[in-house]
């Protein structure tokens, strides 16, 4: 009980973030084919990139907490 809130911190890390950050924009991309703009695709797959970059960093700082 002790690494519940490090573990449940991982688990919103890997799948919490993804499900806010990363897929909304890839689906918006592929929903809108032609019909969006490059700027619009541009800025999702921004958001994207930082999506993962966010994903990269809480896991990194939740598994060094457990050390």
């Amino acid at each position: 009980m002790n690494v519940l809130d490090k573990v449940v911190g991982v688990m919103g890390s890997v799948l919490g973030i993804p499900l806010a950050f990363i897929f909304p924009p890839l689906i918006h991309n592929k929903l809108g084919g032609n019909s969006i703009g490059r700027l619009r695709k541009l800025g999702n797959l921004i958001c994207v990139g930082l999506g993962i970059l966010a994903v990269v960093i809480s896991t990194v700082a939740t598994v060094l907490e457990m050390a």
